[in-house]
């Protein structure tokens, strides 16, 4: 089963995506906030990471950089997920993330961004 580790702060949007992952076949990993989320996905090495870029303590751009910087966790496809129309792909990319999903997206974007991955087998 593929594991996506989920990081962000609000604790219900991680339940619904979480029990949505799991309706998808997805076992999903849970972290709170983004010193958590560094150390789950050295510690799970996860298929998939899904990062919100506001959060307390380090925000999901320091959290791509730690892991981005570490050879074991360098390769996993990264989104940044953000509620926040304004935020550049294109600069999230350069900066290293796969891409970014906006939260309030249809969760048809989700999922076509998993079955995309799955079918380039980056996951």
């Amino acid at each position: 089963m593929k594991s996506v580790l989920l990081i962000d702060d609000n604790e219900m949007f991680r339940f619904i995506l979480s029990e949505w992952l799991k309706a998808e076949g997805f076992h999903p990993i849970m972290a709170e906030d983004g010193v958590e989320g560094v150390q789950m996905a050295k510690s799970h090495y996860p298929d998939l990471i899904l990062c919100d870029v506001n959060m307390p303590t380090i925000n999901g751009i320091e959290v791509l950089k730690q892991l981005r910087n570490d050879l074991g966790t360098s390769h996993i496809p990264f989104f940044f997920l953000t509620s926040e129309v304004s935020i550049n792909s294109t600069i999230m990319q350069r900066l290293g993330a796969t891409g970014v999903i906006l939260k309030d997206a249809r969760i048809d974007e989700l999922r076509r961004v998993l079955t995309t991955l799955e079918a380039k087998e980056l996951m």
